[in-house]
């Protein structure tokens, strides 16, 4: 019997182990990195908003979504039109993706670059500069 009750208690350690060391990889999930408002009059009819939330995972992923209100003329009020949703991805020691969700035309974008940044990296020192300044007016 004590043999038996030994047993029963180093599984149910083991067990109790597991789903300690399970819980971390578990938890993998989209963090919020970044947040940024541009007002730009110039791309559609009347005024145009975009909110771009930028998420990571990990320092190998990072998701951008770009969120676009267009304000009427004689509107006071912002409304919604589309979203896009663009992810870089680290592949490799050297090469990292760029690939863009487009809501209206419903299809994929894919860019590859040659670089040894993170993609979180590459988001800080080439994508603000390269894809969010350019759209300020």
């Amino acid at each position: 019997m004590k043999k038996y009750a030994l047993f029963v208690l180093l599984v149910f350690f083991a067990v109790a182990v597991g789903i300690q060391f399970s819980e971390p990889v578990a938890a993998a999930k989209w963090v919020k990195l970044d947040k940024k408002v541009i007002y730009n009059p110039y791309l559609e009819p009347g005024n145009t908003k975009i909110v771009f939330m930028v998420y990571k995972k990990g320092k190998n992923k990072v998701m951008v979504k770009q969120k676009f209100y267009v304000k009427d003329p004689g509107s006071t009020k912002f409304t919604y039109r589309y979203t896009w949703t663009n992810y870089l991805t680290k592949v490799s020691k050297k090469k990292l993706i760029f690939r863009q969700w487009h809501a209206i035309d419903e299809r994929y974008g894919k860019k590859i670059f040659k670089t040894r940044y993170s993609a979180v990296k590459f988001y800080y020192r080439y994508y603000i500069k390269k894809y969010i300044n350019t759209l300020k007016p």
